[in-house]
């Protein structure tokens, strides 16, 4: 799956959650400091993508969630273990 297809549903997934426009999050906009989200719900959020794509995250992972990129890559990354592991 290319990284833009998982940008766009996690965008989705955060706009689900708090209502922010899908157009104010671009790949580098913090979510803690510029979207201003508490880490609650960014704790909601990474369960949704952890539940989305199946990946079964560590805890460690999902606090690394800082921007649209890093969270893309974290997913992909995960994907990608999870297809050569069949």
């Amino acid at each position: 799956m290319e990284i833009e297809v998982i940008k766009t549903r996690i965008k989705e997934i955060i706009y689900e959650a708090t209502s922010i426009d899908p157009e104010d999050i671009g790949d580098t906009t913090h979510f803690i400091e510029e979207l201003e989200l508490d880490s609650l719900t960014m704790l909601e959020i990474g369960v949704d993508i952890d539940q989305e794509y199946q990946l079964d995250l560590p805890d460690e992972e999902m606090k690394q969630f800082a921007n649209l990129q890093v969270t893309a890559e974290i997913v992909l990354k995960y994907m990608e273990k999870k297809a050569v592991k069949g």
